[in-house]
């Protein structure tokens, strides 16, 4: 109950943070803010990672990789989820979940980015030039470089 209490108090201050910026009222909002946009290949594996290994299972029996790459615009949220549910699904089984029964499910569930694809865009173009990116872009820039 504690970690959903602590999960619930971060989704609700990030929830006024963001509700602050809509309204005009960013300078409510400390200096230093950070735009977490949905997570890339990298950040997707490792909450493959860290949600099947809470759930006792082991990583090394699915193919992270892969599943990352099948649930590119889903949260991490949604990732934690959609395993739970292959969890149940299997047990009602007497199985152990696989990645076909996770791609299974997956055709099944609209994620975030496609329901709400509008409202991430404009977040997106907001968080330009006024937030700092959580996760750094890999830079193309062939700007000035520091001689060592």
């Amino acid at each position: 109950m504690l970690g959903h209490t602590n999960a619930t108090e971060r989704e609700r201050t990030r929830t006024e943070s963001w509700r602050r910026v809509v309204e005009g009222k960013a300078g409510k909002i400390r200096a230093g803010v950070f735009f977490v946009d949905l997570p890339n290949q990298t950040e997707r594996e490792a909450i493959w990672r860290i949600q099947i290994t809470k759930f006792k299972r082991d990583p090394q029996e699915f193919d992270v990789v892969q599943l990352a790459r099948a649930t590119e615009g889903l949260t991490g949220s949604e990732i934690e989820q959609l395993f739970i549910d292959s969890l149940h699904e299997a047990f009602s089984r007497h199985v152990e979940p696989t990645d076909l029964s996770i791609a299974l499910l997956l055709n099944d569930l609209v994620p975030l980015s496609k329901l709400m694809s509008e409202q991430i865009d404009g977040l997106r173009r907001w968080a330009r030039g006024r937030a700092r990116l959580a996760t750094p872009q890999p830079s193309h820039s062939q700007g000035r470089k520091i001689a060592t």
